[in-house]
């Protein structure tokens, strides 16, 4: 649900009349509590003037004098405890109203995994703000997960091959595939989802997918998108942006080539790509899986993504391939 800050003034309006009625629900109107505080009054008053009775059958003897004093000091305790009950009353019917209030701002408490579904992505910027992917929905939290809003780009659902990256609360990319068309369509927000803008990314060959977005700083970001081949194969590609998401180029390719391997500084057709990442806009790598034994399909780059060298890796003892995620 949207915060107080993203609705418009009939909105607000709205919520502003629903929190009313809530509040008249709870608190009693004026003339609601007219009648019982006079009918208390009345008691405590014919309480306080009532004479005390005494005589010879009485059990505690009281002069008239006396009987009024302590008649007046019943009801003035008698008072400060009504009023004291109607104002405890009063600030608890608040609190429960503000809190019902603040819930239906947030999203309801509870457990979030039941209201939002199971994640597929998830990045935590701190201890009290991420993003997600669920379902159909981006979501963002700013509370640790308790809650979670929905600030999926509006007129666009995710699907099962939609990932993202963020770097700041209000910072985020997202790569959703367009299934009526040859193109995935990237998504970015400086405002924290409040608004987006968008791009598209041609995917080339039918099966092509972002397989995943990675970004280092607000200018620099790169995709790696992928397409089956053989079973220890695929064709890949490598984009670039260096202004935030606004235009993306392909400056990388794993194309499948009849000879047994790539030409220096390409990277290979065998192998299935499986990530990408950047330690800043020069250097990064990519990562893989290959049934080749002692083999560990790990790749570097220097120049931002455009030639890409084998980087050895030893492997751990007693395992047979390097298979990299």
């Amino acid at each position: 649900m949207a915060d107080i800050d993203e609705l418009n003034p009939e909105e607000v309006d709205e919520r502003s009349q629903r929190i009313l009625q809530d509040l008249r629900r709870m608190y009693p109107t004026a003339t609601e509590l007219a009648r019982p505080l006079a009918r208390v009054q009345q008691r405590l008053f014919y309480v306080g003037d009532a004479p005390l009775q005494s005589g010879p059958g009485s059990m505690n003897p009281v002069s008239g004098p006396t009987a009024i004093s302590r008649g007046r000091m019943w009801r003035r305790r008698f008072g400060t405890l009504a009023s004291g009950l109607v104002a405890a009353l009063l600030v608890g019917a608040l609190i429960f109203v503000l809190n019902q209030a603040h819930q239906s701002r947030t999203g309801g408490s509870g457990n979030p995994s039941g209201q939002v579904g199971p994640f597929s992505s998830l990045r935590m910027i701190d201890a009290t703000t991420g993003w997600a992917l669920a379902g159909k929905a981006v979501l963002q939290t700013s509370d640790g997960g308790m809650h979670w809003k929905d600030v999926t780009p509006p007129g666009y659902s995710l699907t099962p091959d939609s990932v993202m990256d963020a770097l700041t609360p209000s910072q985020a990319w997202v790569a959703i595939p367009q299934s009526n068309s040859a193109a995935t369509r990237i998504f970015r927000t400086s405002d924290g989802g409040q608004s987006w803008q968008s791009t598209t990314i041609p995917n080339g060959q039918s099966g092509t997918r972002v397989a995943q977005i990675t970004f280092v700083n607000a200018q620099d970001g790169w995709i790696l998108a992928n397409r089956g081949g053989a079973i220890t194969a695929e064709v890949a590609s490598i984009y670039r942006t260096t202004d935030g998401g606004k235009t993306w180029v392909n400056v990388a390719n794993a194309l499948a080539a009849s000879t047994d391997g790539p030409a220096p500084g390409h990277l290979p057709y065998g192998g299935a790509k499986s990530g990408i990442r950047f330690l800043n806009a020069s250097t990064g790598w990519i990562t893989g899986t290959v049934l080749v034994p002692g083999f560990t399909w790990l790749f570097v780059t220097h120049d931002g993504g455009s030639t890409w060298n084998q980087q050895k890796l030893p492997l751990p003892q007693g395992v047979p391939s390097g298979q990299l995620w």
